[in-house]
């Protein structure tokens, strides 16, 4: 008994439900700008039945809650009273519900906190009550910040440093180094051109630029420029020309001077790069990185040096300080509405998961988003060959290349063939009672018919009953002389038509006449005694004595006409 029940055991193993879980979900938790907007999914998993869920919602100062609302409003309603949320559903509810969204806004860089604390499901209908653990999410919101907090040369600190000022000028004696060092404001900016550098006893005048890049990828340029005490630039280590394009190949520098060596100039934003074209002559050259160029821009500060050498090794150095405007790029990847041609689906911005049936046949559908940036961009892929568990991803890439991915899963409709064919039945069921229903309804009035005629039938027969009993041989008696009576009209009138012929013929024959002239005045009779009265008050008149006398008076006549 104990080994079939532990057979039993592995072939059908219990079951064990996991753990209540609540899940918090963001879109992005990673390098958020300030200022940019994101969403947060909320999500139960329980065994527990519950219609209302209670929660919590605390986070830092570096964000900000814009809004807290259902993402299935058909089934979850969503109630809110400070940082207290309820959400309340019309049934009872069970196993993994996604019930809520909460839209969220950067306003503070650095790392933040979102937290749920205080969550209960509750059962409203039975008074219970299940509490569940607090749960964190993570964010990081990254800095614009690149403004540098001290800047040190050979380790001593500039004097009247100040961090929005961009230009300095050091001197220094017969130094073949010169170390530069120097400190961001934020920890998370980055800081190129900074180190220990050789310096060239030919070269009067050196320029070092610092650049400090932001968390989010700001650029701002600061420049140390260093000169010899009591040594003067030569001014002949100079270009002939300086031939500066956009990547459009538009000409930025028109007024170039070969004896101005610094220039500065803004470009456009949408300008990834510029080219730089120097050209010397004589005995001067182009030093060997710092001549012919393309330079790729970052938003914000960008500084170029061009640097030209004579023959000796003296150096004098050209900087471009080039301007791009600091990308305020719409961080916007919503879809406003979603088409689906010959289909219907309840869409929201803020859900990006979707589940739609679709017929069998329908291997590709025609989706046709609408976004609400027109500065945004989509792509849709896994839109072809589709199958039961198929997936579409929509993508939609913000103008700052923040990207949002809209899910639709795919379900085939099931092709009830059990529907069909109760419905065949039913339809063939139907058209045969129709039919039974109609051959009753004839049936019934020909019955009726049948019965009406019989009805008077009986009627007739009733009133003349009486008169058949008691003259019963007098009928037998009429039927016969009615037939002889046919007979003897049909050969008077041969016998008459003949006399008129004969008397026509020989008047001569007075008896004959005669006896004409009398058949036809007794035919005359005849014909007016039956043309008065009916042939069947005439046969009930005559006996059958009458009848054998009449008929020996037509025999004598057909024989006299013959003589």
């Amino acid at each position: 008994m104990k080994k079939l029940l532990l057979l039993l055991l592995m072939i059908f193993p219990l079951s064990v439900m996991a753990d209540d879980e609540i899940s918090l979900t963001c879109d992005k938790v990673e390098k958020l700008n300030i200022g940019e907007e994101i969403i947060c999914r909320v999500a139960v998993n329980s065994d527990f039945f519950y219609n209302k869920i209670n929660f919590d919602v605390l986070n830092t100062e570096g964000l900000q809650i814009i809004d807290i609302r259902s993402n299935y409003e058909r089934r979850w309603k969503v109630e809110e009273n400070g940082n207290k949320v309820s959400v309340i559903a019309d049934e009872v509810q069970s196993d993994l519900q996604e019930f809520g969204i909460i839209l969220i806004k950067s306003v503070k860089s650095g790392e933040q906190d979102l937290t749920l604390d205080n969550i209960t499901l509750e059962n409203t209908n039975e008074t219970d009550v299940r509490q569940l653990n607090a749960i964190n999410q993570k964010l990081k919101v990254v800095s614009s910040d690149n403004l540098l907090k001290s800047i040190t040369i050979n380790e001593k600190e500039l004097v009247n440093f100040d961090a929005n000022k961009t230009n300095y000028i050091v001197e220094i004696e017969k130094d073949d180094t010169i170390k530069i060092g120097a400190e961001s404001n934020n920890e998370f900016a980055t800081i190129n051109g900074i180190g220990e550098f050789k310096l060239s006893d030919k070269v009067n005048k050196f320029v070092f630029p610092i650049n400090v890049v932001s968390e989010d990828n700001i650029s701002k340029v600061y420049l140390i420029n260093v000169v010899r005490k009591n040594k003067k630039v030569n001014e002949e280590i100079v270009l002939d020309d300086l031939i500066i394009k956009n990547d459009k190949g538009n000409i930025l520098l028109i007024d170039f001077k070969p004896n101005i060596f610094e220039y500065s100039f803004e470009v456009d934003l949408n300008t990834s790069y510029i080219n730089v074209k120097p050209s010397v002559s004589g005995d001067n050259c182009l030093v060997k990185g710092f001549g012919e160029q393309k330079y790729e821009l970052k938003s914000g500060n960008n500084v170029i040096l061009v640097k030209v050498q004579n023959k000796d090794g003296d150096i004098a150095n050209y900087v471009l300080n080039v301007i791009k405007p600091i990308a305020n790029k719409s961080s916007n990847n919503y879809i406003k509405n979603l088409l689906i041609d010959d289909y219907k689906i309840d869409f929201s911005k803020r859900i990006k998961n979707y589940v739609l049936e679709i017929n069998p046949k329908d291997d590709v559908l025609r989706i046709t988003p609408i976004l609400e940036s027109d500065n945004a961009r989509y792509e849709i892929t896994g839109n072809k060959n589709l199958k039961n568990g198929s997936i579409i991803r929509i993508i939609v890439t913000a103008e700052n290349e923040e990207k949002a991915v809209y899910k639709i899963t795919i379900k085939e409709k099931k092709t009830n063939h059990s529907k069909t064919i109760i419905l065949i039945i039913l339809t063939i069921l139907g058209l045969y009672a129709v039919y039974k229903l109609k051959d009753i309804i004839v049936k019934k009035y020909k019955n009726n018919k049948k019965k009406q005629v019989v009805s008077t039938k009986v009627k007739v027969v009733s009133s003349v009953e009486p008169v058949k009993k008691e003259t019963n041989k007098e009928e037998n008696i009429k039927v016969a002389s009615k037939s002889a009576s046919k007979k003897s009209s049909v050969k008077n009138k041969n016998t008459s038509s003949k006399n008129k012929v004969a008397s026509k013929a020989s008047s001569s024959k007075a008896n004959n006449k005669k006896t004409t002239n009398k058949t036809s005045t007794t035919k005359k009779r005849v014909t007016n005694s039956t043309s008065s009265r009916s042939p069947r008050s005439n046969y009930t008149k005559k006996s059958p004595v009458q009848r054998k006398k009449t008929n020996k008076k037509n025999t004598t006549r057909k024989n006299n006409k013959k003589k």
